[in-house]
């Protein structure tokens, strides 16, 4: 229970002050003038606004994303392995980024794209038109998540227990949860901690266990921490997020 606590204010310590250097950060962006030299860097390529507002905009999530690693490098090689929680190999963490970089490039440059199109072509309701780009890729990427990206990162397999597979499929018959299956998640390659989860949209859902938390718990206590991740299902968290996303980004927009 000590250890619980002192990781918990030891997470909440290095959280407050990773919002402090984000906020710095934003600062600088903006009144500090990082867009605006971004803006003048990519100006004389000739490109046009099109292209040009391309290349700013990943230029500015690219360095965004460089500046995170600190941090990220801090929580995973600092932290957590204080506490006896790391897992992940400097190869590991490195493969992550570039990973990660690699969608950024794959994804948000025809995503972006788009979205300028938009705000250079369809006139004084372009804000309306991004938002419903915005909501459909939103719903696209929650529906590709588990069997596209995932797997990028993690190896996923069968629930091979059929006692426990059979337990666990009577708790999702009661809950009302349709799930395209029930896997098992490498999460000893990165971690010690255990979790299960459930991911996807509409039809393309799919239950999921850290190998971690099946080596350490018994079924009872296996079935009570899936329990508690269907309890956002049955109390339509997922549902609820999705609506405020919805309405938060069509104000923004609108703003």
């Amino acid at each position: 229970h000590q250890k619980a606590a002192d990781y918990t204010i030891a997470r909440t310590r290095l959280g407050r002050t990773e919002l402090v250097y984000d906020h710095i950060l934003l600062l600088l962006w903006t009144l500090g003038g990082g867009l605006a030299l971004l803006d003048t860097l990519w100006a004389p390529m000739g490109w046009g606004p099109l292209a040009s507002g391309v290349a700013v905009m990943m230029s500015f999530l690219f360095i965004g994303s460089l500046l995170d690693v600190p941090f990220a490098a801090w929580m995973t090689f600092g932290l957590e392995t204080r506490f006896g929680f790391n897992r992940t190999s400097a190869a590991t963490f490195v493969g992550d980024l570039l990973k990660q970089a690699v969608l950024l490039l794959v994804i948000g440059t025809p995503l972006i794209a788009l979205i300028l199109w938009l705000m250079l072509e369809s006139g004084s309701y372009w804000w309306l038109y991004v938002w419903a780009v915005w909501v459909g890729f939103s719903l696209l990427m929650m529906w590709v998540y588990p069997t596209v990206i995932a797997p990028l990162f993690n190896k996923f397999s069968p629930l091979d227990n059929a006692t426990l597979r059979a337990r666990i499929e009577n708790l999702l018959a009661r809950c009302g949860f349709h799930s395209q299956g029930i896997f098992v998640m490498d999460g000893s390659r990165r971690s010690g901690h255990g979790n299960a989860y459930f991911t996807g949209l509409g039809r393309n859902k799919r239950i999921v266990f850290f190998d971690t938390l099946l080596n350490n718990l018994e079924p009872d206590e296996i079935e009570a921490v899936l329990a508690h991740e269907l309890g956002h299902f049955k109390r339509h968290h997922v549902q609820k997020r999705l609506g405020a996303m919805v309405v938060l980004s069509l104000a923004g927009l609108a703003l």
